[in-house]
């Protein structure tokens, strides 16, 4: 799988051949500029298939991942049209989505095309940024699997253990305990000094 992944890398960078080119023109026709991400993807996916590492864990973060990449092709799409490269005012054509994106390396494909379509159908230019960007906190939010919340909850938990009265004692004995450690090494490393002039000196003598 990893030798495929890194065909399909060459063939979108454009040394793969004439196969190289229509892998190539058909992902960034589908996926738009997001095919970069898709080799790796697949690559994951097939890695814990083979492994037997898929657990609900690993699955709901195989979605986060799915829910940036399609919002990140439906952005770039969106791009587009403040871009004036198109107009998502005209009926959505898969085709034209198609061939452009293949063609300029450009935009979501046909897949973030027909989402900003029916986005910017429904909320327009900004609720569509918004709703976007949205979705893209929700993908990372799954992705990372840790909520705000928890974090907050995390650090309050930290300042809580370090405001009791023990904490402060049992740091002040971890640096003292340090401290000694350190000392000991200081005194071995000069008796090993030492060591090594008597040894020379006794050299000298004889």
């Amino acid at each position: 799988m990893l030798i495929i992944m890194l065909f399909l890398f060459l063939s979108m960078l454009g040394f793969g051949g004439s196969v190289g080119k229509v892998l190539a023109d058909i992902l960034f026709g589908l996926f738009g500029i997001v095919a970069w991400c898709v080799p790796v993807y697949l690559f994951l996916f097939s890695l814990l298939l083979l492994t037997n590492s898929m657990t609900t864990r690993m699955r709901v973060r195989l979605a986060a991942l799915m829910i940036l990449m399609l919002t990140g092709e439906a952005i770039a799409h969106l791009q587009l049209q403040a871009a004036h490269l198109i107009s998502l005012e005209a009926p959505f054509s898969p085709l034209e989505a198609f061939r452009f994106c293949s063609g300029n390396h450009l935009g979501g494909g046909v897949i973030g095309g027909a989402v900003s379509w029916f986005l910017y159908y429904a909320l327009r230019m900004v609720g569509s940024a918004v709703f976007l960007t949205g979705a893209a906190l929700i993908g990372l939010l799954l992705l990372i699997q840790r909520s705000p919340a928890g974090a907050l909850r995390s650090w309050h938990n930290r300042r809580a253990n370090e405001d009791t009265p023990g904490f402060a004692e049992r740091r002040r004995i971890y640096r003292q305990r340090r401290l000694e450690e350190l000392e000991r090494e200081r005194e071995r490393e000069l008796e090993r000094e030492a060591e090594k002039i008597l040894y020379r000196e006794e050299r000298e003598e004889r």
